[in-house]
């Protein structure tokens, strides 16, 4: 599931063998909800950096942005293991 995000580079090695622990431990449904839930998290997070940046930034200096994904993951577990997952109670 994670392979094709590793290739494209969206997700580092560590990162990958992080979710993949997590989402054995959970079992299957709730290991899929935990990618999803992660990758939400991971989104919301990006988005407010970028406007964090974008406000607040003084510098033009293009540099490499990047934001370590084993926050949104453990926001991932923790929303599955306490609320049964965040997007599985939306839709």
């Amino acid at each position: 599931l994670l392979l094709p995000c590793f290739k494209l580079k969206v997700i580092g090695g560590g990162d990958v063998k992080l979710l993949c622990v997590c989402a054995l431990i959970c079992g299957f449904k709730q290991g899929v909800s935990v990618v999803i839930d992660s990758f939400f998290f991971g989104a919301i997070i990006s988005v407010c950096y970028l406007v964090y940046h974008q406000i607040y930034s003084k510098q033009k200096i293009k540099r490499n942005h990047v934001i370590h994904f084993s926050i949104p993951i453990f926001l991932g577990v923790v929303a599955e293991q306490l609320w049964g997952g965040v997007l599985w109670q939306i839709f």
